[in-house]
């Protein structure tokens, strides 16, 4: 899951500023990459993650979108 990808899904899963996700580990296709995606999204401000989970077959993602990246 790539950058853009990503946060078009935070996006759609947001309720005001906050978001809240599970998505499937399996519909990742490269972790690394979609932790890297994650971490590029925190970095240039457009997210930021209050909650981070990995289970076994889940991740679950919290966290507030910052609306002066739109």
């Amino acid at each position: 899951m790539d950058k853009e990808s990503l946060l078009s899904q935070i996006r759609r899963s947001s309720h005001r500023n906050h978001f809240s996700m599970k998505i499937v580990r399996s519909s990742i296709s490269d972790e690394r990459m979609f932790d890297n995606s994650l971490e590029e999204l925190q970095i240039n401000k457009k997210i930021k993650v209050k909650e981070f989970q990995k289970e076994e077959d889940t991740i679950y993602l919290a966290g507030i979108l910052k609306y002066a990246s739109e």
